[in-house]
C-alpha cells in the first residue's frame, strides 16, 4: 500500500522518465528527417522528377540531311549555304591564287575540294556528282571512330569500299595520314607523303579529283592543302600563307604543322 511518503519519489521517477523521452525524441527526430529526405527521390514517381529537369537538348553533332528530293547539287555554287552540304559540315572548292602555275590556274585547282567528315550520303554525292576519286582523311583513329558513329557508318574507309561496290565504274580511294602535336619531323614526313600521293595519282590519272578533310576542314586540312598548293600548284608561299591565315583556325593545331611546312618548302623564318 502506497503512502504519502512515496509520492515525492514517484513524482521524481515520472519526471526523469519524461525527460528521457524528450532527449531521445530530440536525438532521433533529425535522423528520421535526414533519412526521409534521402528516400524522397527514390520514392517519387520518375515522371515527377523528370518534369523538374531541364529539357533535353538535341545533339549538336547531328548533321544536316540532303536537300529535298535527295538530289546532289550540280555545282559548288549551288550548295545550300556553302557550309552545310549533304551532311558535310563544311565544304568548299580550292581556288586558284595569284602567281600559281599555269596548269593550276587553268583548271587543276578545280580538282581539289576541302571540308569535314563525310556521311554515307555525302560520299555518294562526292563520288557521283563531283567525281571525287581520292578521299584524304587527316584524322586520328579515335576521331575517325567517333565521327563514323555520328555519320552512320562503321568507318569512312568501309563506306568508301561500299561506294566502290555500288559504283565499280567510279572507283574511289581512301588515304589516311595522321599528324601529331609534338613531333615536327613526323608532321613533315606526313606532308611529304600526302604531296607524293597527290603527285603519283595525277601522274597515273590526270583527271583525279581529291577531297581533303580532318574534323572541321580548317586546321590540318588547311595546312595540307597549302602544301599541295605550294608544291603541286606552284603557288608562291606569301599567297599560300595568306590564304591559310584567312581561315579561322586553332593555333594549337596549326602551329605544330606550320613550321614543318615552311621547312619542307624551304621558307623557314
Amino acid at each position: 500500500m502506497r503512502t504519502n511518503a512515496d509520492e515525492p519519489a514517484s513524482r521524481t521517477r515520472r519526471e526523469e522518465h519524461t525527460r528521457g523521452l524528450r532527449v531521445r525524441a530530440s536525438t532521433v527526430a533529425p535522423v528520421l528527417l535526414a533519412v526521409s529526405c534521402l528516400a524522397v527521390p527514390m520514392s517519387l514517381p520518375a515522371q515527377v522528377l523528370s518534369d523538374r529537369r531541364a529539357p533535353r537538348r538535341v545533339r549538336a553533332s547531328a548533321w544536316p540531311e540532303l536537300p529535298s528530293g535527295g538530289v546532289c547539287p550540280e555545282t559548288a555554287e549551288a550548295l545550300p549555304g556553302r557550309e552545310n552540304f549533304l551532311s558535310i559540315r563544311k565544304f568548299s572548292p580550292v581556288r586558284a591564287l595569284p602567281g600559281c602555275s599555269a596548269r593550276w590556274t587553268e583548271g587543276l585547282h578545280r580538282q581539289f575540294y576541302r571540308g569535314s567528315p563525310l556521311s554515307l550520303r555525302g560520299i555518294e554525292c562526292l563520288g557521283t556528282t563531283y567525281g571525287v576519286t581520292h578521299v584524304i582523311d587527316l584524322r586520328r583513329p579515335g576521331e575517325i571512330y567517333g565521327d563514323s558513329l555520328v555519320g552512320g557508318m562503321r568507318s569512312e574507309r568501309d563506306a568508301v569500299e561500299g561506294f566502290n561496290r555500288r559504283h565499280p565504274d567510279r572507283a574511289m580511294r581512301y588515304f589516311n595520314v595522321q599528324t601529331t602535336r609534338d613531333v615536327p619531323e613526323e608532321n613533315e614526313r606526313q606532308m611529304r607523303s600526302v604531296v607524293r600521293y597527290v603527285q603519283d595519282a595525277l601522274r597515273d590519272e590526270p583527271g583525279a579529283v581529291f577531297y581533303f578533310h580532318c574534323r572541321a576542314g580548317r586546321d590540318r586540312t588547311g595546312v595540307m592543302v597549302a602544301a599541295v598548293e605550294s608544291i603541286v600548284g606552284g603557288c608562291p608561299w606569301p599567297e599560300v600563307r595568306q590564304e591559310l591565315f584567312d581561315y579561322r583556325f586553332s593555333w594549337s593545331y596549326v602551329r605544330p604543322l606550320l613550321h614543318p611546312l615552311e621547312h619542307l618548302l624551304g621558307v623557314d623564318r
